[in-house]
C-alpha cells in the first residue's frame, strides 16, 4: 500500500508526520488531527492557543493555498499540484 507522510502545520507547533494511504480522504486526515488534538500532551503543547474544535468536521485543513474538501482523495490532491504519482510527502 503507498503512502503520504503528511504533517500538520498549527500556529503553536507541527502535529506529526503521519502516514496515510493515497486513497484515504481529507475528512480521514481531518479525523485523526482532532484525535491527536484530544492528547494531554498536544493540548499542553498548544496552551494558550484557541481551544480545539468540537469535531473533526469543524478543522479546516489548506493545501497549495487552497481548502480542502472533505471527500477529496490525498491522491487527487497530490495530482492537482502538478506532483503526479513520485514521491512519498505531500
Amino acid at each position: 500500500m503507498e503512502e503520504y507522510a503528511i504533517r500538520f502545520r498549527h500556529t503553536a507547533g507541527d502535529f506529526g508526520p503521519y502516514n496515510f494511504p493515497k486513497a484515504c480522504t481529507v475528512l480521514q486526515l481531518k479525523e485523526r488531527v482532532w484525535q491527536e488534538w484530544q492528547n494531554p500532551s498536544v493540548q499542553a503543547k498548544l496552551r494558550g492557543s484557541p481551544p480545539p474544535p468540537k469535531s473533526a468536521q469543524d478543522l479546516r485543513v489548506i493545501f497549495g493555498g487552497r481548502m480542502l474538501e472533505n471527500q477529496k482523495q490525498v491522491k487527487e490532491l497530490h495530482q492537482a499540484l502538478g506532483l503526479g504519482g513520485a514521491g512519498a510527502g505531500a
